[in-house]
């Protein structure tokens, strides 16, 4: 069964890759301005950046709780901790594959294909925002702008995640509805 479902998540990975989506987006696009709009806008033009984002307010919505609370919370702080690195020009070991595996696997979570411990999770998701937040601030070493970037790209990444927390606890408000049932005059 498992192997079922990570041919699958391959299959997907190839259909993409034949679209022309690359691995991961989460660079600048050329000519794009550094700034804060630069970095508000980023999260909508780099598909692994929306997907991740979405899945971890989801996840957290899944946790529940305090813990649900904390870890988008934590996702934010790794990702300012990861730019911060990037900003000094340390690059994070295989970068780009790590990113999209790291959205595969939180795909895994959201449909609930994995469950880890909370534990397992918060690790996880750390060690994604690290990843993210360093993509994103290794193409604007030395530039100007680079802080009101970031905090343009953790602004909307906090909006993304309260969309898919909103949209975790929807699902689950739904499967928890009482069915309607209508009877055959």
């Amino acid at each position: 069964m498992m192997g079922s479902r990570l041919t699958l998540i391959a299959t997907i990975t190839v259909m993409l890759s034949w679209l022309g989506l690359t691995p991961a987006e989460a660079h600048v696009l050329a000519g794009q301005s550094h700034g804060v709009a630069a970095g508000l806008l980023h999260p909508f033009t780099g598909l692994d950046h929306l997907l991740a984002m979405l899945a971890i307010g989801i996840i957290a919505s899944r946790l529940g709780g305090r813990a649900g609370r904390a870890l988008p919370i934590s996702c934010l702080l790794a990702m300012v901790t990861g730019a911060s690195l990037g900003m000094q020009g340390v690059v994070m070991p295989y970068l780009e594959p790590a990113i999209l595996v790291s959205v595969a696997l939180l795909g895994l979570l959201v449909f609930g294909w994995l469950r880890p411990s909370n534990a397992s999770v918060f690790l996880f998701v750390v060690l994604v925002g690290i990843w993210h937040g360093n993509a994103h601030a290794h193409d604007i070493v030395g530039a100007d702008c680079g802080l009101g970037y970031i905090a343009g790209v953790t602004i909307t990444s906090a909006g993304l995640q309260m969309i898919g927390l909103a949209l975790g606890l929807a699902v689950g408000a739904l499967k928890r509805a009482p069915t309607l049932y209508l009877r055959p005059r």
